[in-house]
């Protein structure tokens, strides 16, 4: 048991190793450019399905941030940082989490459960 717990960190510890020198040596590659794609196949498989509700969302990620401002105005007084507070709270809440879990359930119920049913006919 010891050696298996030993080995795990030495493992974790090399590959943080690892993932800090590509960070500092090369930033530019470290991080993975976003690629938007759709899959389509007949039988509207889950994999197919994670593609293209992932792809969706990330489009409209895209959209919002364009669309909705991060801030509305500046913060320069405690009043205006308390309204700046509560309107990001607010976007987060009406706008990221609801788009979050409608995909999420998208996923779940239409490719997931859908999926299986249309498996077996």
């Amino acid at each position: 048991m010891a050696d298996q717990c030993s080995l795990r960190l030495g493992f974790c510890f090399g590959a943080f190793v690892l993932e800090c020198l590509l960070l500092f040596s090369a930033p530019e590659q470290a991080f993975a450019q976003i690629s938007n794609s759709f899959l389509l196949d007949q039988n509207f498989s889950s994999i197919a399905g994670a593609t293209d509700v992932a792809t969706v969302e990330n489009i409209l990620v895209q959209y919002e941030q364009q669309a909705i401002p991060e801030k509305l105005f500046p913060e320069d007084s405690r009043g205006l940082k308390i309204l700046g507070r509560l309107y990001r709270f607010a976007k987060t809440i009406f706008f990221e989490n609801t788009q979050d879990l409608l995909a999420a359930l998208i996923q779940h119920e239409v490719f997931g459960h859908g999926a299986r049913v249309r498996e077996f006919g």
